[in-house]
């Protein structure tokens, strides 16, 4: 079992690298190439592993608990049951990726880029994700109160039966979303521009910044100003 304790390897070549059941504490192991490791049962705290390559890995259970993960490629990754609390994730990469019951809580995604996503079951309380554009993404039954959308960009995004209570979506925009049976009580929807926003059975009590029907009356008009 390696034992990696606030190692630093720079612009080092480390294809097949073996690190199953390793324990990273505090390394630095910036832009590595990991697709070809093996990193079944990876435990890692506060690691510098920005850029590196995962897509296509199989990831599921790992732990990288407050790593720093910016712009690191997450393509087709299953990260299913993988622990990212409190994880730097800006500017990451998740097309096609999944993250099935994965736990995001206190994680920072500021300008993530997200499509074609499964996340249903995803613990996200607390994350930041302002700015991140989100295409084709399933959050259902997610758990993310407190969580913060900021100016996010959402498309076809799936919020049924989330637990969101205090979550913020001010400034952000979308089209095709749904909120179906969500948990929303005390969430802010400031200036939030959604087209096409399925409230059906939502829990909305004390919403902050805008109204139910007021959401629902800009929904419509925004469709029909849409060419």
């Amino acid at each position: 079992q390696a034992v990696l304790h606030r190692s630093v390897a720079a612009q080092c070549e480390m294809a097949g690298l073996v690190l199953a059941q390793a324990k990273l504490e505090q390394a630095v192991l910036p832009n590595l190439d990991l697709r070809d490791s093996d990193l079944r049962g990876l435990v890692a705290h506060s690691a510098a592993l920005q850029g590196a390559r995962f897509d296509g890995m199989d990831l599921r259970g790992v732990v990288l608990q407050r790593c720093l993960l910016e712009s690191a490629n997450f393509t087709g990754t299953c990260l299913d049951g993988a622990d990212l609390r409190e994880a730097n994730l800006r500017k990451a990469v998740l097309t096609g990726a999944s993250l099935r019951e994965a736990k995001l809580d206190n994680a920072l995604l500021l300008d993530s880029r997200w499509n074609e996503v499964d996340a249903a079951g995803l613990s996200c309380e607390g994350a930041l994700f302002q700015s991140a554009e989100l295409r084709k993404v399933s959050f259902a039954d997610a758990r993310g109160s407190g969580s913060v959308w900021d100016h996010a960009r959402l498309t076809e995004v799936d919020f049924d039966r989330v637990s969101f209570a205090y979550a913020r979506f001010d400034h952000a925009s979308g089209e095709r979303l749904r909120f179906r049976h969500a948990r929303l009580d005390h969430a802010s929807f400031h200036n939030a521009r959604f087209v096409d926003a399925d409230f059906s059975a939502a829990h909305t009590r004390r919403l902050r910044g805008t109204s139910l029907p007021r959401l629902a009356a800009e929904a419509r008009a925004l469709a029909l100003e849409m060419p």
